[in-house]
Parts: structure tokens; C-alpha cells; sequence
């Protein structure tokens, strides 16, 4: 029986009813999609390259009118055909109002004392400047170690505190190290960073503060490999450098070169906190290697000049005025890395990009491993797996024909294998995710590997008392897939799951809706917390009004706890003077018998607008209330009063 119009939503965990009415826009009726083939063999991978590239005139302004017939790009000297375009400070672009992330990263293996205060202070003035909701920044400190002093926050005093407790007093100075050593420790700092940031969307700024690193007059090859090694890892992770050299930066007189007392230490500007004058600078050495970070991944070189904070404002400028290319490379071989190039038809520009990317597999933990090829035969063979589970894959886009995708999954906990050495119980759970296209190609894939380690059999034994639950994240382009999953535990066993994904297109300009995320776990967002590992971003959270809400993977749902539905509406209208309002329509059917059981129209959500973002995040209370047990699909549209609306999108659960 269909709800009347009295009936409300509850908003998820606020309790903020919603009104029911049946004279707003609803959106069209439900539309079903088919099943893409069955089981695939394995072809080929197929990937999209996105390119971001930021194009100024020769005085160095930006240049903001460009279409995609603008650029050419090319790929190991073979034009390609650019398939998506977007301009990233563009209202109408779908990751317009999504968070832009900065690395502060200072180097502090030089005592440098005097130039380390002045970077310090002209940091704190930029960050009281700069941050803002959408824009996170983080600070790292790379002396004898890389150290995370403050993890992405957009707290100002937090960062200011960060930055003001930097010091070398500890790290080993540079001259105590020779050329392969310094090189090798950063290009070790580096990769750790980029692949912490590898599984965040676009494109990520990394502020070096440096004195460079010294180059002998005959380079050795093993110098100039770790140099490409670390420009690699940030090319994969689409993370851009901008060194600021703080050699030679302190002027006699100079208030820069001053303490926050006013005096400047030693009383001599110009000296080291020691008091020794500093050598004088060498571009030729301790730079090139500086020049050469910003030159390959697409950023810039701020170097000859006391304005630390003039150059800190044009690099935070830079974090919205890019292009985004997107094209299909062609087929080549694993680990094998291309270079690319961007030209504009116009006279007169200057084009700053990366300068080339590698195939490799994202998030591939297991590749190349006895496990990992075991467990693509399992994927692709007409083979069932013998240990049960269940998996969810809503999807949410990120840019113009990208969705992330977010996996959960559950299987019996006591199914997984523990075995006892060095006093404790060990497990290693491997997990495989393909999506196979219609002809069989893989679009996107991941592999994982989740340790276990607890003193004794009693932890285990707790362990066995709920569900394994595991969550992950892909990116994938718009089309049919059919997505898989098999699990196991280093023996014999394994589990296979594999559902139909389908991405409708996305041009980033259109009204559009997510797919959908069932759970029936809820938090409040805790404030980001400073860290010391190199874990500086966790996965996309599903947040919306400062709760995050756990995906399920059973979308099982008891009728006395309550549940809530997760839900993402993209709408580029929301950037005009007068935006529209934004309506949903919310029903549930018997699944065998197609009945409707609740029909609600929201004419006015409103409510969930955050100012400055086109994506309206929804949470939802699941109605349930009078629902009995069995088995239902949940259809959720949305519209808004302009006359656009979405497709319905649909999720299947059970309340027991």
C-alpha cells in the first residue's frame, strides 16, 4: 500500500523531515538495463588517460577560453584523439567544488636556520589566506626521515602549528651525505607520497621546499634513475611540484630574514644559524635536479627572489586554472611508460603538463604473483566459487564520463585460514576485482592483500563471531561491465562474486544521479587528525551533513534498526544567480510481485545544497516502517524544477 502524502522521510540521523507532494517535477519512471554477456576471457586492458595541463600566454597569465579543438596531445609521438575536455575552475565541471589538495613538504636536511624561519613565516601567512573548505592542505617534513607533522585539514591553526614546530635541529645534514644517498632518500620521500595520494581524482600540488640537491659535473646513471623513478611515481599519482628555492632568499634589512621577535638570529642576516656564511649558489648543480621535478610532472620553478609569498599565492592560484584532456592509449605493456606532449593552436601560449604516463595496474598489490594469476583464472573461468559472500557497487562520479566505484564486500569470517608463528595468529585474506567489458576487455581492476594478526585463538575466535566486511575503490569510465570479485585465504577455497555495473555517459554539464549506497552503520566525522606515516588521504568518504554512513554489502536490513540510503545528484545549474530546487522521489516495490509499497515525492531538498558545490549529497532514512519482512527494490529519482530529470536508479534488500 502507497504512502499518502503525510508520510516522511527522516533525514539520517538529523531527523529532518522532508515534505511530501505529488504537484512538484518527479522524475520519469523507472527504466530496467540488461545483464552485459556472461563469463569473459581475459583480452586486453582498457584505460583512460586524463591530462591536466595548464596553458598561460609568454607574460605568464592564464589563458581561460580554449576548447578541446584547441589542444592536440600526443603519445610517444602518435597524436591521439582527445575523448572527454573540461576546465577545472568551470562551475559547470562536476569536480568544480571538490576538495584540491596541497602538499606543503619542507626540506629540513640542511641546517639552514635563517632560511628555514623566513620559509616558515611567509608558510603561515599563505596558509591563513589560502585554506578553505575545498581546499586541504597538509604539511610534511623531510629531514632524516619523512614525517607527516599535519594531515589534510583545512584548520588554519593547525597547519600554522605544524609549520612553526619544523626543525632540522635533528635531521642529518646534506653534506653529510653524498649525491646517491640524498637523491635516493628523496626519491624514496616522494614515492611514498604520491602513492598515498594515487587514489584521489585529479590532480594534486606539491610544494617542495628546498636547497636543492647537489649533482656531480659527470652525472652517475644511477643518480639520474632515481631522479626519473621519483618523476615517475608522481606522474602515475597525477601529482604536480613546485620547488621553491630557498637559497640566497634573505636580503640585508630584509623584515623576511627576521624572527617572529623582530630579530634576526645571530644578528647577521645572510649566515646560518652557526654563524658561518652560506656557500654561495650554484643553479647549475643543486637546482637542476629542482628544475627538473617541475619541468616533467607540470609545475614550476620559484627560485632568485625574496617574495616567498608572492610565489606561494601564484602556485595556489594555479590549483583551478587547468585544462583536463582525456583520450584511450594505445594497448602496451605493463609497467611500460610513454611520453607525452600537449600543444594549443594558438600563438603565443606556453603549455605546462606531465610528460608522460605508465601503464601500470592501479592499486595492483598482488601483480605478477603466483596468487594473483591463480586468482584471474578463477575470475574469468565458468568456475563457482565455494565460499559464500556478498557484494555492493554503487558508483558516483567524479569528471565527465568517471565514476568511482565503491566495493563492499562480506563473506563468513571463519572462513579465513589462521596460522600460529612467532607467538601469534596469522591470516592474509588476497582479494581480485576485474570489470570485464562486452568484449571481454578488463576496464578497470584491483588487487589487495589484508593482513590479520591477533595474540591468541580467543582473538580469533571473536574475530569468527561477525561477518568479514572489506571495502575498496576503482575508477572507471562510463559503459557496461560485468563486475567480479574472488576471495581467499592461502588455501584451496576461495569465493567468486560478479554483479552487472552499468555507468550511464556523463558529459559533467548534464543533471545526473549516482547510483545508490544502502547501510545501516552511521557516524559523526571526526576533524582530521595529525599523522606520522605516510598515509595522508584515506578513500572517498560517503558523508553527507557531517555523518558518514558504512556501505553494505548485503543491503539485509533487520525492521527495528533502520537503515539509510546514500545518494550523490550532480547539478550544474546550482552555479547560476537563481539555482532551481532540487526535488526526489523515493519508492519501494515487492520484488516478486512488483507492488508498490511506498511512493514519496520530495518536492524541495534544498536542504542538502552545501554553498559552492554542484553535487548534492543525500542521506536518507531506508522507510522501512511499514514494510514486513520479505524482499523489496528501492527506486530513487531526481528532478529539479528547471525540468530536468534524472533516470531512476535501483537497489534490491531484504528486511528480515
Amino acid at each position: 500500500m502507497g504512502l499518502r502524502a503525510s508520510v516522511l522521510i527522516g533525514y539520517l540521523v538529523l531527523a529532518i523531515a522532508l515534505a511530501a507532494s505529488a504537484q512538484q517535477p518527479t522524475p520519469a519512471q523507472p527504466q530496467t538495463s540488461q545483464t552485459p554477456p556472461g563469463t569473459p576471457v581475459i583480452k586486453s586492458q582498457v584505460r583512460v588517460v586524463l591530462l591536466d595541463s595548464v596553458v598561460t600566454d609568454k607574460k605568464g597569465n592564464y589563458i581561460r577560453d580554449l576548447t578541446a579543438k584547441d589542444f592536440k596531445v600526443w603519445e610517444d609521438n602518435k597524436e591521439q584523439q582527445i575523448t572527454s575536455f573540461s576546465r577545472a575552475d568551470d562551475p559547470a565541471a562536476p569536480d568544480y567544488s571538490e576538495k584540491k589538495y596541497m602538499v606543503l613538504f619542507f626540506d629540513t636536511s640542511v641546517r639552514d636556520f635563517l632560511n628555514q624561519v623566513m620559509v616558515r613565516q611567509e608558510a603561515e601567512k599563505f596558509i591563513d589566506a589560502n585554506v578553505a573548505s575545498n581546499r586541504q592542505i597538509a604539511v610534511v617534513d623531510f629531514g632524516s626521515a619523512l614525517r607527516v607533522t599535519q594531515n589534510f585539514t583545512s584548520d588554519a591553526a593547525r597547519l600554522k602549528k605544524a609549520v612553526e614546530d619544523l626543525s632540522g635541529s635533528s635531521s642529518i645534514p646534506m653534506s653529510g651525505m653524498n649525491e646517491l644517498d640524498a637523491v635516493h632518500a628523496l626519491r624514496f620521500a616522494l614515492t611514498a607520497l604520491a602513492r598515498s595520494l594515487s587514489t584521489v581524482p585529479g590532480r594534486k600540488t606539491l610544494v617542495m621546499f628546498s636547497r636543492g640537491f647537489p649533482l656531480p659535473p659527470n652525472i652517475a646513471p644511477d643518480l639520474l634513475s632515481e631522479v626519473q623513478a621519483a618523476i615517475e611515481e608522481c606522474n602515475k599519482a597525477n601529482v604536480a611540484i613546485y620547488p621553491i628555492d630557498q637559497r640566497a632568499l634573505i636580503a640585508p634589512n630584509s623584515q623576511l630574514g627576521r624572527t617572529s621577535s623582530g630579530v634576526a638570529p645571530n644578528s647577521q642576516p645572510g649566515r646560518s644559524s652557526s654563524g658561518v656564511l652560506p656557500p654561495p649558489v650554484t643553479p647549475s648543480t643543486n637546482q637542476q635536479v629542482l628544475d627538473q621535478f617541475a619541468a616533467e610532472t607540470g609545475g614550476f620553478v620559484i627560485m632568485n627572489t625574496n617574495d616567498i609569498l608572492g610565489g606561494l599565492e601564484k602556485i595556489g592560484k594555479e590549483q583551478s586554472q587547468y585544462y583536463v584532456l582525456g583520450y584511450t592509449p594505445s594497448e602496451s605493456p605493463e609497467g611500460s611508460c610513454h611520453t607525452l606532449k600537449v600543444r594549443v593552436d594558438r600563438s603565443g601560449t606556453i603549455v605546462r603538463s606531465r610528460s608522460e604516463y605508465c601503464n601500470v595496474r592501479p592499486r595492483d598489490l598482488l601483480a605478477g604473483s603466483t596468487a594473483e594469476k591463480r586468482m584471474e583464472s578463477q575470475a574469468s573461468a565458468d568456475l563457482s566459487g565455494n565460499i559464500p559472500g556478498s557484494m555492493e557497487i554503487p558508483f558516483f562520479y567524479i569528471s565527465p564520463n568517471t565514476a568511482r566505484v565503491n566495493l563492499a564486500l562480506e563473506f563468513p569470517s571463519d572462513s579465513v585460514k589462521f596460522e600460529k608463528g612467532k607467538g601469534k595468529m596469522h591470516a592474509e585474506i588476497n582479494i581480485l576485482g576485474i570489470a570485464y567489458r562486452p568484449d571481454n576487455a578488463i576496464a578497470a581492476r584491483f588487487s589487495d592483500t589484508v593482513n590479520l594478526s591477533f595474540a591468541d585463538q580467543q582473538a580469533v575466535d571473536n574475530f569468527f563471531k561477525a561477518p568479514f566486511h572489506y571495502e575498496n575503490q576503482i575508477e572507471i569510465s562510463s559503459g557496461q561491465y560485468v563486475f567480479k570479485v574472488v576471495f581467499s585465504s592461502g588455501n584451496e577455497s576461495f569465493g567468486k562474486l560478479e554483479k552487472p555495473l552499468n555507468i550511464d555517459p556523463y558529459n559533467g554539464n548534464q543533471f545526473a544521479l549516482s547510483g545508490l549506497a544502502l547501510s545501516n552503520q552511521a557516524r559523526r566525522v571526526p576533524e582530521p587528525e595529525s599523522g606520522s606515516n605516510f598515509a595522508l588521504l584515506d578513500q572517498t568518504r560517503l558523508i553527507a551533513h557531517g555523518m558518514e554512513i558504512t556501505p553494505s554489502a548485503t543491503n539485509r536490513f533487520k525492521a527495528s534498526e533502520g537503515a539509510a540510503i546514500y545518494a550523490e545528484v550532480y547539478e550544474p545549474l546550482l552555479a547560476a544567480p537563481n539555482p532551481p530546487h532540487i526535488g526526489i522521489r523515493v519508492m519501494v516495490r515487492d520484488r516478486k510481485s512488483g507492488e508498490k509499497k511506498v511512493d514519496i515525492s520530495v518536492p524541495n531538498a534544498d536542504f542538502s545544497i552545501q554553498k559552492g558545490s554542484l553535487v548534492v549529497r543525500l542521506g536518507l532514512q531506508l522507510p522501512m516502517t511499514s514494510l514486513t519482512p520479505g524482499q523489496y527494490q528501492l527506486q530513487l529519482g531526481a528532478a529539479d524544477s528547471a525540468g530536468h530529470a534524472s533516470d531512476y536508479r535501483v537497489s534490491d534488500f531484504e528486511i528480515e
